[in-house]
């Protein structure tokens, strides 16, 4: 989006500049809930998981400012400061994620336009892409003689 400047003129914007990329749940489940209210009631239902710039954390979570935490999962210092948030980033390292999503965005599509279509699943943190997958009888992956995709770390 920051690459296509129609998309900023559209809005009468000189330009975009990404400040936070969140995951919202939009069908989610609550176990042991009697009630629509009973979830309303629950700050932890509300919460979003993402990354954004810490310079935008006011805008993001207007509760910031109080000490406490209503949008997002982190905790701050006395002086308003994140503390072992991995979703809060300096601004330099928000900008690196986003750089580096950008490089995956345009090599991937490098690759599909070039007719590159394979499978290459992740696995990392305990988790195994195919263990989700609903395509896992056309997709022809097999784990014993290819290798996952290893997730790293941002």
């Amino acid at each position: 989006m920051t690459r296509v400047p129609e998309i900023a003129q559209s809005l009468g914007l000189r330009e975009l500049k990404p400040a936070g990329s969140f995951f919202v749940p939009l069908r989610a489940q609550f176990d042991n809930v009697a009630s629509r209210s009973e979830v309303a009631e629950d700050p932890s239902a509300h919460m979003h998981s993402g990354l954004f710039d810490v310079a935008h954390l006011k805008r993001f979570d207007s509760a910031a400012e109080k000490g406490r935490k209503a949008q997002f999962d982190y905790s701050l210092s006395v002086n308003n400061n994140p503390t072992t948030a991995f979703n809060v980033l300096s601004s330099d390292k928000f900008q690196s994620v986003i750089d580096r999503a950008e490089e995956l965005v345009h090599e991937l599509g490098t690759r599909l336009f070039e007719g590159e279509i394979k499978a290459h699943p992740s696995k990392g943190s305990g988790e195994v892409a195919c263990k989700n997958c609903r395509m896992l009888a056309v997709c022809r992956f097999d784990p014993w003689v290819q290798p996952y995709n290893k997730l790293t770390r941002v």
